[in-house]
């Protein structure tokens, strides 16, 4: 899809007198410029911008011993994995050596799963390897030179996991183990292990079992079966993971929580630095901690597009200024919302703020203001077509249209994020609210019903037949090329939009 067709589309629609609101209302593109690429791949934005911003409003502290660690399992692997041993038994005795090594009594090591569909579906089929069928025999069994490389194939992971579990209740393990206790998750289920008379003691700890996809939510999921008054600290590399313990953070009100991330700057040379989650969430306050899951999810995560350009640093002083739409996001958890008036109208209202328009109250009239903002003519004589060619649709936001499905993504995400400490954190589908099921995968919707007038495909029907008569004509309504970057997915119903 050539990047100026939007703006030449409309500029055939205002030589045949085509209301410029009305042609604006639509995405006018395969895709939502402002959101995806036009492989149909989302806009990305580095969320590690966002934890900087928000750590930096509190000072780095040790903090000295804790009872509980918590470890997002395959960035801990990513971190040892070229330390590991070849041999598979050693390497799961190795990985037993480090977790007892840390000065927490207890040490829960939390994996993903991996599902489908799922809403990630569309980030894990753009990686290589991901599914690659693969099993561990025995403890002799060798790995791969590449153990990294080994991790981005879902199945290779799946068979560690696996692996580990099964291996720790080897008996020669108790001395390591000593006072410690370890726990695992494997799939939806959860084990500890501990040592007693020279023995490994392995206990299904029913009470940890869940249903979460990711480490994520998993994690805050354990936080919360922690007894009270203890002090916890999680270590992981993933903004999600801050954002989703400051939405939960008021549901812990005895605790200590500690975060140890390495994607902070570096403080006399050590890669991780500590960040009192605890203090953080009274430094930020309540109402804006309860509303940073739905803004993350908003301004671009691993689910979600971000807006072309905006990045989050924006966004977030924008949010951090508006109290009442924070409260607003807070509440974004279940489908109706997008039929509450007071909500939707918060939503644009932000979207425009954060576009640089404070006087607009919804992304249409934002559209239109900023295309007669670029293309409004300075000169009687200037040629209006001559302009509009170097238009660049993913500088505006999307239409209501698009952002409505962008809207259905976040409020399931947040829904999701805000119920982590629940064993089942889903409590809808992601079906039909913001994605669509096909050929057994979850991709996104990217708005429902016609991406142009009626009008306007019939005009471009007409330059088809008169493409001699006019070269500008002829170029937009070459459409077909476009088209083709779709995959092959038709936008023309309500049943094939996604």
């Amino acid at each position: 899809m050539e990047r100026d067709i939007f703006g030449r589309l409309l500029a055939i629609a205002i030589n045949q007198k085509v209301d410029i609101e009305y042609c604006l209302s639509f995405p006018l593109a395969p895709v939502p410029p402002a959101l995806f690429h036009c492989s149909g791949d989302m806009m990305k934005t580095d969320k590690s911008t966002l934890s900087k911003q928000l750590t930096a409003k509190i000072a780095p502290a040790n903090p000295g011993q804790v009872d509980v660690e918590i470890i997002d399992g395959f960035y801990y692997m990513y971190q040892i994995g070229s330390t590991l041993p070849l041999k598979f038994g050693k390497i799961a005795e190795s990985i037993l050596i480090k977790l007892c090594s840390k000065n927490a009594r207890e040490v829960h090591i939390i994996f993903d799963r991996y599902l489908t569909p799922s809403i990630k579906d569309c980030e894990r089929q753009n990686r290589e390897g991901i599914d690659i069928p693969y099993t561990i025999n025995g403890p002799l069994q060798t790995r791969t030179n590449d153990f990294c490389k080994s991790l981005k194939n879902s199945r290779f992971k799946e068979a560690l996991v696996k692996f580990l579990a099964n291996h720790w209740t080897n008996n020669s393990f108790a001395t390591i183990l000593g006072n410690k206790k370890i726990y695992i998750t494997v799939g939806e289920k959860c084990f500890s292990y501990s040592s007693a008379e020279n023995l490994v003691v392995k206990t299904e700890e029913n009470e940890l079992a869940c249903k979460h996809e990711e480490a994520d939510t998993r994690i805050v999921f354990h936080i919360s079966k922690v007894p009270e008054n203890s002090k916890i600290l999680v270590k992981t590399a993933d903004t999600d993971v801050l954002i989703i313990l400051l939405g939960n953070m008021h549901k812990f009100p005895n605790l200590q929580i500690w975060l140890a991330n390495s994607t902070s700057k570096k403080i006399n040379n050590k890669d991780e630095v500590y960040i009192n989650c605890t203090d953080l969430s009274i430094k930020l306050g309540a109402t804006l901690c309860h509303a940073l899951p739905a803004f993350h999810a908003y301004t671009g995560c691993d689910y979600t597009a971000a807006f072309f350009n905006k990045g989050k640093v924006r966004p977030l002083n924008v949010f951090i200024k508006h109290p009442q739409i924070q409260q607003v996001f807070a509440s974004l958890t279940d489908p109706s919302d997008i039929f509450d008036e007071t909500k939707i109208d918060a939503v644009q209202e932000f979207t425009c703020l954060i576009y640089g328009l404070p006087k607009c109250q919804s992304v249409n009239a934002a559209r239109v203001f900023l295309f007669n903002k670029m293309y409004a003519s300075k000169q009687n004589n200037e040629k209006f077509m001559k302009r509009v060619q170097g238009f660049d649709s993913t500088h505006i936001p999307p239409c209501w249209k698009s952002l409505k499905q962008k809207l259905l993504r976040t409020i399931f995400v947040n829904s999701m994020w805000l119920n982590a400490t629940e064993s089942d954190c889903i409590k809808f589908s992601a079906e039909n609210n913001g994605w669509l099921l096909l050929d057994g995968f979850l991709k996104p919707t990217w708005f429902q019903g016609d991406s142009t007038p009626a009008q306007v495909e019939s005009v471009l029907c007409d330059s088809k037949n008169k493409s001699s008569d006019n070269d500008d004509d002829s170029d937009i309504c070459n459409s077909d090329e476009s088209d083709s970057s779709d995959n092959g997915v038709s936008e023309s119903s309500d049943d094939s939009d996604f």
